[in-house]
């Protein structure tokens, strides 16, 4: 009877992953991300499946080597994977991979020059960096949330204004447009 390398073996048919033997590791394709992002993600999915990597910790990977991209396609995917990886347990029990993902969804964010999420998901990157004690780390945090709130009102001035026939300014708020009574 076979039982070598066919499983012939196994009473169920199915082959339990062999974590320790797999070429599909999370150290592996980060290696490897930034050149070869496509050969990244198929190492993470074949990590995953043969159980080499949890399920949360694939996807964290996958919105990295997704957020590096030029494509706003697939920033826009790591954006989507991040906002679903914070309301997952290990984001609320595991201090470090919330901020693993809160500085993902900060980069994505600055790579689509979207400042006012920036400033959402930095705001609370920010918070959570002083909650444990890394002062440095949410000093830089600030510094890039000065950036984009200048970039913000810099937004906002250089909107176009309008004006009514007696010069004053038609932007929100202004209530100087009243009728002659």
């Amino acid at each position: 009877m076979l039982t070598g390398c066919t499983g012939g073996g196994s009473t169920n048919g199915k082959r339990m992953p062999q974590t320790g033997d797999t070429l599909y590791t999370e150290e592996r394709a980060m290696a490897i991300y930034d050149t070869l992002p496509e050969r990244a993600l198929q190492i993470l999915d074949s990590a995953e499946a043969v159980g080499s990597m949890p399920d949360y910790r694939a996807a964290l990977f996958r919105a990295k080597v997704l957020s590096n991209s030029t494509v706003m396609m697939q920033q826009d995917s790591a954006i989507i994977i991040c906002e679903a990886l914070l309301r997952h347990d290990e984001a609320q029990r595991n201090v470090d991979y919330r901020q693993d993902v809160l500085e993902l969804l900060v980069n994505a964010a600055r790579m689509r020059n979207d400042y006012e999420e920036m400033v959402l998901w930095g705001t609370e990157l920010a918070g959570l960096l002083r909650g444990q004690d890394l002062e440095t780390e949410a000093l830089r945090t600030d510094a890039d949330l000065g950036l984009a709130m200048t970039h913000i009102g810099q937004m906002d001035e250089a909107s176009p204004r309008s004006t009514t026939p007696s010069g004053n300014s038609a932007t929100p708020g202004n209530s100087t447009n009243s009728m002659p009574g």
